[in-house]
């Protein structure tokens, strides 16, 4: 596809599709002119216990909400009398900072809001809501930042009085409690402060307001809890985190929980339902000789829900380290660590040669802190089920290919490490204990904190998502743009979108990683043969794709300009994405549904997605 034709499909889509996020505004229509009733709103939050905003009933001062006012017949996609006008809670009510008005006349209206307010709120021509929660919730910030709330109400006439909005939850709130069985003290258990992770929870999702629901959840990542341990009466209690709701399947690995040196796992026994608007306790029995004897969870008020019982597994040096596709629902690259050293490398990759042409599970072994790509391990073929695991692997970092043989085993079940730390598949005299470690990309920046997964793709690491920052890497603030801006900065819908500024400003790129250059883009696209579908991941794109090459790229479309280029806006609709490439921060990568991989030259309003990566070591 060559510039002028990108330009004209940019056209025809901005003619179909082009939305801009209008920021406080009232729309200038016939149909929605303003009347002489003063807009008055008072909330409260439904079903919570009472305190505060996160634990109760009433917001708190200074909390901003975005309101919307859509006239009948008119619907919240098409034309709007107030979009995303800001309202702050003061004494009790919520206040606009400029006085707003009913339409004018009688007729009935609708009244959207939501919490946290956001200056670019829902797209013109949309419905939906970007959402997350943050993965380090034990602090305070991240944990209040991590709560989502909506409001409705339908069929309202123009009035003097406050209009009620009763705002609700939209994600699920977990509460941790311990009871304790057996010898041990509570208070002891109390000091020695056990360890609770959540593994591979959603962290992000696209909530839709006239669904009411959070769809295409997303990013799973490990999510630390807020809060300190506490004994009330027999159970130590104080921990919780907030999550995107979500089903988790039976036999999902939900938790780690350490104790001292011991370290147990959290086994789902059957599907669970974490529900929007419920909090949800997760109950630990735990006996100091056997460990938790058993898990269950109970839905309390918000709204009644479903309880469910867990089993769990106390860790083992004895066992086989399990390994499976389950390993790896997020990151692609696991480490494997024997007394804090690392003594093998497994991945979860595309392989693809003359020989070989599938998924599939490889370990690679450490020594002396350096990778053998040169002996890789097939542990699995996924998706076969004859004997034909087992065979080997060899990577040519110069041509990026690989030499495949194939094997004759059945899948490999796990691995055992000897007490020569060596990475061994039959259980030796003495096996040492052995962990599997996600391995992530952290990006720390001041109080901002993302973990993003990996994948292995031929000799290159990738991002499996696309960055989302808002801060530099110097820590200073990225600005939010608006739809004339050519200064550095981003945009924000389905995701983060930064324009050609903010990447020639050079401090985009986490500490290690960069953007890639055209020739990396190249690499990447050889290896997987040029194919559109094996980069392809998530359900944004209309189908489904596997995800085979563990990309996971995601079709969240991008800002694109108007005829004359004069604004930018959000191209909804559009079933595609675009990257960044480093060369001078003018050019993107463009992949979209139907159409051929290629490079586009960028204008300076455009908003496009970032994609790190780093050549395998």
């Amino acid at each position: 596809m060559n510039n002028s034709l990108f330009a004209l499909m940019s056209l025809l889509l901005f003619t179909a599709f082009f939305t801009i996020s209008c920021m406080n505004t009232i729309t200038d229509t016939d149909d929605s002119t303003d009347g002489q009733i003063p807009i008055k709103v008072s909330s409260q939050i439904e079903n919570y216990l009472p305190v505060s905003r996160m634990n109760g009933t009433t917001f708190e001062t200074d909390d901003a909400i975005g309101l919307y006012l859509i006239s009948q017949p008119n619907t919240l996609t098409k034309k709007r009398h107030l979009d995303n006008v800001r309202f702050a809670y003061k004494s009790g009510d919520f206040v606009p900072e400029t006085e707003v008005y009913f339409p004018y006349g009688e007729g009935k209206c609708n009244l959207y809001s939501y919490y946290p307010y956001r200056t670019q709120g829902i797209a013109s021509g949309d419905s939906t809501l970007f959402v997350s929660v943050k993965t380090d919730q034990s602090k305070l910030s991240d944990y209040l930042a991590s709560d989502f709330l909506v409001a409705f109400v339908p069929g309202i006439t123009p009035t003097k009085t406050a209009v009620k909005l009763p705002h609700s939850h939209k994600m699920c709130k977990l509460l941790i409690e311990i009871v304790l069985k057996g010898e041990k003290d509570i208070t002891q258990l109390e000091a020695d402060n056990p360890k609770l992770t959540l593994l591979e929870m959603p962290t992000t999702g696209i909530y839709d307001f006239v669904r009411d629901k959070i769809l295409s959840q997303a990013m799973p990542q490990d999510i630390s809890l807020h809060g300190e341990w506490k004994v009330e009466g027999e159970v130590l209690t104080g921990k919780s985190a907030l999550l995107i709701p979500c089903t988790l399947e039976k036999d999902y690995k939900l938790l780690t929980f350490q104790v001292g040196s011991r370290s147990f796992s959290g086994i789902l026994s059957s599907g669970f339902l974490l529900q929007a608007g419920t909090v949800c306790t997760l109950r630990l029995t735990f006996d100091s000789k056997i460990g938790i004897k058993k898990m269950e969870t109970f839905i309390e008020p918000w709204k009644d829900g479903e309880a469910i019982d867990m089993e769990t597994k106390e860790d083992n040096a004895d066992d086989l380290v399990p390994v499976s596709e389950a390993n790896f629902r997020a990151t692609h690259v696991l480490d494997v660590l024997c007394q804090k050293d690392t003594v093998g490398v497994l991945c979860k990759e595309y392989l693809r040669s003359a020989d070989v042409d599938a998924q599939a599970i490889v370990l690679y072994p450490v020594s002396g802190g350096k990778t053998d790509w040169a002996h890789g391990r097939v542990l699995r073929l996924l998706g076969k089920a004859e004997k034909v695991h087992g065979g080997t692997v060899s990577w040519d970092k110069q041509t990026n290919g690989l030499t495949y043989v194939a094997g004759t085993s059945s899948p490999y079940q796990g691995i055992y490490v000897s007490h020569e730390k060596k990475i061994v598949f039959a259980k030796p005299e003495h096996p040492l204990a052995v962990s599997l470690v996600k391995r992530y990309l952290k990006d720390v920046r001041g109080d901002e904190r993302t973990d993003y997964p990996v994948a292995k793709i031929g000799m290159q690491y990738w991002m499996r998502s696309n960055l989302r920052t808002r801060l530099y890497t110097d820590e200073t603030n990225i600005s939010l743009l608006n739809d004339t801006d050519v200064a550095p900065g981003y945009r924000e819908n389905a995701g983060y979108y930064y324009n050609i500024a903010a990447v020639q400003s050079g401090k985009l790129s986490p500490a290690g990683w960069h953007l890639p250059t055209k020739s990396q883009w190249g690499k990447l696209l050889a290896y997987v043969g040029d194919s559109k579908a094996a980069l392809k991941g998530g359900d944004r794109w209309g189908i489904s794709y596997p995800d085979l090459a563990g990309f996971n790229s995601e079709a969240v479309s991008l800002f694109g300009t108007n005829a004359s280029k004069s604004k930018s806006g959000y191209l909804k609709g559009f079933r595609g994405v675009c990257y960044w490439l480093m060369e001078k921060g003018q050019e993107g990568l463009f992949l979209a549904e139907g159409r051929d991989i290629t490079y586009v030259e960028a204008h300076p309003l455009y908003g496009l997605s970032v994609r790190c990566v780093r050549e395998v070591d």
